[in-house]
């Protein structure tokens, strides 16, 4: 399924990650084009950095003039375009250019996961899990983006102010850069302490979160369901576990966040507080530190306490944003390319399994003990049964993701296990659409034809014909060329999305898993009627109002499967 080297890290979703010396390589590539944008946002971040000292160099003055000096006119007209004129220029200037570098990237970015995902062979993408890249290309590209469209800009004016603040102390005379000194070494020593936390308690918040989020949505959805086996109490009783789980990961984040807040304010507090007691310590006489000095020197320690508040911020976000750089460009470890298809003659029925028990390793009873059914070509049947009946069960054995304990499982003639990866007269034999809708940071056009630039545009209306036949009203008058996440999307209209992929491109057998949750019996019946002649589908259905728009019904039961018969509208 990938080629990737045994020496390429895996991540937690089991797919590779690219190392850091990959990472920089590829950004090196993306931003290459954009040199200038580059040079321009360094050059005026540092001109931001040079006026980001007209504040303490006026505080300086002032109090000067306050001692009773005469004024030296061309540096109080200086100082005065400088605050007025110049630095709310710059500034707007550096956050445009820094912002337009950042997203140049961004696009970049996106452009690469999206090549990248449609290169891949669906037959690939399907084995290895498509909410793996739908996480990939769409959730860590939207992160990353916000790091380099809105931190880039803020990272390099910070780097500009510390940069010139340091030059700035030293000039104003040596024993001012201990309080800076001070400041950073506990900064420094506090980031030590708090990012390898930061990181542990922030994932640790994500996945109680997830938790959290899919038992509130079992509940949501499938209430009157677990009501009906008996499990609602034991549903309610996990969901609040779940959610007394991410309370205590958020307070744990909380927790991280406060110990190192003192630390942050004794770091600042040494800017501020540090050059007064150098002026009270130091003898006085011709060595003495001028009133003016100090005044600048504690003028900058107060305009710095927001620049280490913010610094520490980015390096946090930096620092958890490097694994989203790492899990889009280790796409490039998975195989371009799906195993070879195998080329079949389709013969018998479109399903047949007979007699297939299945147990998970290390359960004690059979999930599965001893499933037959037959569906012929053309075919449309549903399935049914209790939550933890075994259903999805039964569909990843029929997809060839699990192996039965024994018996024989074919589709067309086809050995399960080797029906992925198998065609007929130019079509996929079997493809199984799983109950999390697979996208990728691509156009909506992208996705469905899976071709760079969504395809011509005979194929767009085309697509456009297949949403009004399909009764897909969700999707009617969607823009083909619009963006496609979850941001821009709803719920439904991915999982619809889903559903026209594969009647853009029907296999010789559908399996849906959990598919066609919220739709009516007339939708039911319209999405089935689009499917081409020939094609036979399976689909796991928990709505018994729309069982009438298929051709039997199985129900599972006890861990075997029995046929049904069809009952009209309404019973």
């Amino acid at each position: 399924m990938s080629s990737h080297p045994t020496q390429v890290q895996l991540g937690p979703d089991g797919l590779p990650l690219a190392t850091p010396r990959e990472v920089l390589r590829h950004l090196a590539i993306l931003s290459g084009p954009h040199r200038r944008g580059a040079i321009a946002s360094a050059v005026l971040s540092l001109a931001a950095g040079v006026l980001f000292l007209v504040f303490p160099s006026v505080v300086g003055e002032v109090t000067a003039l306050a001692q009773g000096r005469a004024p030296h006119v061309p540096t109080l007209v200086g100082l005065g375009i400088a605050a007025f004129v110049l630095k709310p220029v710059v500034s707007a200037a550096q956050q445009r250019a820094a912002s337009s570098f950042g997203l140049a990237i961004y696009a970049g970015l996106s452009e690469y996961a999206v090549k990248r995902v449609m290169g891949l062979h669906p037959r690939a993408v399907e084995c290895l899990g498509p909410e793996k890249f739908t996480a990939r290309s769409v959730r860590d590209c939207r992160r990353v983006g916000d790091l380099v469209a809105n931190g880039l800009p803020s990272i390099l004016l910070l780097a500009a102010q510390a940069l010139f603040s340091l030059v700035f102390l030293a000039a104003l005379g040596p024993w001012f850069l201990a309080p800076m000194t001070a400041a950073l070494a506990l900064t420094a020593a506090g980031l030590a302490w708090m990012l390898p936390r930061s990181r542990a308690a922030a994932e640790r918040e994500a996945t109680a979160d997830a938790q959290a989020l899919g038992r509130l949505g079992t509940l949501a959805t499938g209430g009157r369901r677990l009501e009906q086996a008996g499990w609602l109490d034991l549903a309610r009783e996990d969901t609040v576990l779940a959610l007394d789980r991410k309370a205590e990961a958020q307070a744990r984040v909380r927790a991280v966040q406060t110990r190192f807040a003192v630390v942050e304010g004794l770091a600042t507090g040494a800017l501020v507080v540090g050059p007064m007691i150098l002026a009270a310590l130091l003898p006085q006489g011709a060595g003495a530190l001028g009133a003016d000095d100090v005044a600048r020197a504690v003028a900058l320690g107060v305009a710095l306490r927001a620049v280490i508040g913010e610094a520490v911020f980015w390096v946090d976000e930096v620092q958890l944003t490097q694994l989203a750089f790492r899990r889009i460009f280790g796409l490039e470890h998975v195989e371009a390319r799906g195993p070879e298809p195998m080329k079949v003659r389709a013969s018998g029925p479109a399903i047949a399994c007979d007699g297939v028990p299945f147990a998970y390793p290390g359960a004690r009873e059979e999930t599965l003990r001893g499933v037959s059914l037959t569906l012929r070509p053309g075919e449309h049947a549903a399935l049914v049964g209790l939550s933890g009946s075994g259903k999805s069960t039964l569909l990843r054995i029929l997809a060839g993701q699990l192996e039965p304990t024994s018996g024989e499982v074919t589709l067309a003639g086809v050995p399960a296990a080797h029906a992925m990866d198998a065609e007929t007269q130019g079509r996929d034999l079997m493809l199984y659409a799983c109950q999390e809708p697979f996208s990728f940071a691509g156009t909506v056009g992208e996705n469905v034809l899976l071709t760079p630039g969504g395809g011509s545009l005979r194929d767009k209306e085309q697509v456009r014909a297949l949403i009004r036949e399909a009764g897909l009203h969700l999707l009617v008058g969607l823009d083909l060329d619009a963006d496609c996440t979850s941001d821009d999307l709803s719920a439904g209209q991915l999982r619809d999305l889903g559903l026209l992929r594969l009647l853009w491109r029907p296999p010789l057998v559908i399996l849906f898993d959990e598919t066609f949750a919220g739709k009516t019996l007339e939708e039911q019946r319209r999405i089935l009627a689009a499917i081409p002649p020939g094609t036979a589908s399976l689909s796991v259905v928990h709505d018994h109002t729309i069982l009438p728009a298929f051709d039997m019904v199985f129900r599972l039961d006890d861990g075997v499967v029995a046929a049904e018969p069809i009952r009209p509208a309404g019973v």
